[in-house]
């Protein structure tokens, strides 16, 4: 995968700020770092990602502003990728859709979670989670969207902002819901 060189990051420093423009997405190498949001005068914690996961993705494949700050939890070494770049990774390899599909459905799956605990889900959500165990199933068969993706990379791109824009409905109510409900 072609990357830009590393860059390190000490403890606390912001990688990425919530409101910027996303121009790049982001791998960390090494060590952690931690996705917060701010709403209502408080700091939310959304995730903390380690080696090997990705961040940044959102604003990328949906051409919008950040909707979360990044920083550095300890030391972090981290890799951006610009967007035509991962159009052209992905079409050399569209397993990099697929297993980045794969990830953000688990960050969906975690999400409903966390909205569930809080009663936060919407009732059409409440049933695919009872039914699923997730309130966006990611149902591939991955033969067939390598394929497609491989023919036609902005396949790969439609699904990745689809889920993204998921991702960020429900991050937003999650924080919504916390502002309002102290629970």
């Amino acid at each position: 995968m072609t990357k830009t060189p590393s860059k390190k990051y000490a403890d606390g420093e912001y990688i990425v700020r919530e409101g910027e423009a996303g121009e790049c997405m982001y791998f960390v190498q090494s060590g952690e770092v931690e996705v917060v949001r701010r709403s209502g005068g408080r700091e939310f914690y959304l995730a903390v990602l380690g080696s090997g996961e990705f961040f940044g993705e959102m604003a990328l494949v949906e051409h919008d502003l950040r909707n979360a700050s990044v920083r550095a939890l300890g030391e972090a070494e981290v890799v951006t990728m610009d967007r035509n770049t991962f159009t052209n990774e992905m079409r050399q390899d569209p397993s990099l859709a697929y297993q980045m599909l794969g990830r953000m459905e688990e960050r969906a799956r975690e999400l409903s979670q966390r909205l569930r605990h809080i009663g936060g889900l919407l009732p059409d959500e409440a049933e695919r989670v009872r039914a699923f165990g997730n309130a966006y199933p990611l149902a591939l068969n991955k033969e067939e969207f390598l394929k497609l993706v491989k023919k036609d990379a902005s396949v790969g791109l439609r699904m990745l902002e689809e889920m993204s824009a998921n991702i960020r409905e429900m991050d937003n109510r999650l924080v919504n819901v916390s502002v309002f409900n102290p629970e």
